[in-house]
C-alpha cells in the first residue's frame, strides 16, 4: 500500500497495520503525483490519497494521481503481471464542497461520511468499481452484497443518500458562500495579527472553502479554545481525533510546522447556517482572546508577519470560523 503522511488516522492506522510506504507532502500539504509513482513497487496493490485534508484544507490532485495509477496498471498488463493496483480516495471532508464524481476523479474506491454533509452520524459509504474484489471483514448473513454482514441500517442509508443529493445540488452556491466568509475571516485575523500563520496552499481555491487553519505562534491553543468557548465561539485545535488525545497534530508535523506554531493553531470551520454576522462576531472574539493571551505572555503578533516556518503561509484570502462554528 502507498499513502501519504497527512491522511486521516482511519486510513493511516489501516495502512500501517500492513506493509506500506508513507510518502511525505509539500509544506502546503500537497501530495506530488510523481512521488506517488516513485513509491509504487511491484507488490503495490493499493494507493490511498484523500481528496481534501480536513485539518488544513489542502485539496489533492486526485485526477493526476489517478493517471499515475492507470499508467502502472497498463504497464503491468502489457508485461503480463497479474497483480492489480487500485486508487482509493477518502472524500469525507470534500463532499458538499467538491465534486465526488468517481468517473471524473478516476478513482477505483471512495469513502464518504454522512456526518460531514448534515446526514445521520455514524453512517459511512464505500463505493467500489466493478473491477475491485472486496474481501469481507464481517461474515454472517451476507448483507451488503456479502461485503458486510449484519442488519442493514436502512434509515441511515436513506438519510445519507438524501443528504448527498442535497449537498450536491447546493454545492456550487454553498462553496461560493463559504469561500467568501472564509476569506473575510482570514482577512480580519491576519490584518489584526500579521504574525499569524495560515496553513495550506497560498491559492485559496486549492483549500476547502469552509475551513481555516490558523496558528498564533507562541500561544497555547487550548487556552484559546476555552476562552472562545465562554464567548460562544467553538473551534478546534486540529482534527477531532488528535484533539481528543491532546496530542500534536501529525498533519502539522508532516508539513514541517515548528512546535511553537503547531501548539498555537486553531481549526475554524464554517457551515451552511453561517452568516457574515457570525464571522464578524467570531473574528472580534478571536482577536480579543488572542490579544489577551499576548498581553499575559508579553509577546506580540501584531508586528511583522511570520515567515510561516516550514508550512506554506497564505495571508489574505485563507479559510474561516464563526459563532457557533461547526467542527469535526
Amino acid at each position: 500500500m502507498v499513502t501519504d503522511a497527512i491522511e486521516h488516522d482511519s486510513v493511516l492506522a489501516c495502512a500501517q497495520a500492513r506493509t506500506c510506504t508513507v510518502i511525505p507532502v509539500a509544506s502546503d500539504g500537497r501530495v506530488d503525483p510523481e512521488a506517488v509513482g516513485q513509491a509504487i513497487r511491484p507488490e503495490t496493490e493499493l494507493v490511498s490519497v484523500e481528496l481534501a485534508n480536513g485539518e488544513i484544507g489542502t485539496i489533492q490532485p486526485i485526477r493526476e494521481i489517478a493517471e499515475v495509477v492507470r499508467a502502472e496498471r497498463a504497464r503491468r498488463l502489457e508485461t503480463g503481471e497479474r497483480r492489480p493496483i487500485y486508487l482509493h480516495t477518502d472524500a469525507s471532508q470534500a463532499a458538499g464542497a467538491l465534486s465526488v464524481n468517481v468517473s471524473s476523479l478516476g478513482c477505483d474506491l471512495m469513502t464518504l461520511s454522512a456526518a460531514k454533509i448534515y446526514g445521520p452520524k455514524q453512517v459511512g459509504l464505500l463505493w467500489a468499481s466493478d473491477e475491485v474484489r472486496l474481501r469481507p471483514l464481517v461474515l454472517g448473513g451476507g448483507q451488503e452484497s456479502g461485503v458486510r454482514s449484519g442488519t442493514e441500517n436502512v434509515a441511515g442509508a436513506v438519510g445519507f443518500a438524501r443528504a448527498l443529493e442535497l449537498a450536491d445540488a447546493r454545492r456550487a452556491e454553498s462553496s461560493r458562500h463559504l469561500r467568501a466568509l472564509r476569506d473575510d475571516l482570514a482577512r480580519r485575523l491576519t490584518q489584526a495579527f500579521p504574525g499569524a500563520v495560515v496553513s495550506g496552499p497560498r491559492n485559496p481555491k486549492r483549500r476547502l472553502p469552509g475551513l481555516l487553519h490558523i496558528s498564533f505562534p507562541g500561544l497555547d491553543a487550548r487556552r484559546l479554545v476555552i476562552g472562545l468557548e465562554r464567548r460562544g465561539v467553538y473551534v478546534g485545535t486540529g482534527s477531532a481525533c488528535a484533539a481528543s488525545r491532546m496530542t500534536e497534530s501529525h498533519v502539522l508535523a508532516a508539513v514541517g510546522a515548528p512546535h511553537e506554531v503547531a501548539q498555537g493553531s486553531l481549526r475554524l470551520t464554517l457551515g451552511t447556517p453561517t452568516t457574515s454576522e457570525d464571522v464578524a462576531y467570531a473574528a472580534d472574539q478571536i482577536i480579543e482572546v488572542v490579544r489577551g493571551e499576548c498581553v499575559r505572555l508579553g509577546i506580540s503578533l501584531e508586528g511583522k508577519g511570520s515567515s510561516a516556518a516550514s508550512s506554506d503561509v497564505s495571508r489574505p484570502g485563507a479559510p474561516s470560523a464563526t459563532k457557533e462554528a461547526a467542527h469535526e
